[in-house]
């Protein structure tokens, strides 16, 4: 995990701005835990997620597992090389 932006390699800057970026798109009314993340792919396409809660807390789904799915479920042959996670 790397805590400083500063340490962050120059090629994965990008990817730690688009998860900041998803945030915004967060549903998290009951813990007020914001997520967003993205997933670079082999091909360099970047996919994105946002945490995602329900009152029944069993059914949330987390932002790295929403952007996962995504790259997995559309993109089945094309594997994913980095993933950034970023939260307030």
């Amino acid at each position: 995990m790397i805590r400083n932006y500063a340490n962050i390699p120059e090629k994965y800057k990008s990817l730690v701005e688009s998860a900041k970026k998803m945030i915004e798109k967060s549903y998290a009314p009951y813990s007020g835990f914001n997520v967003g993340a993205a997933v670079l792919l082999s091909d360099g396409t970047v996919i994105t997620g946002a945490n995602q809660e329900n009152a029944a807390y069993g059914e949330c789904i987390c932002a790295e597992r929403v952007a996962m799915l995504y790259a997995t479920a559309n993109n089945p042959d094309v594997k994913p090389i980095a993933l950034a996670v970023a939260a307030y």
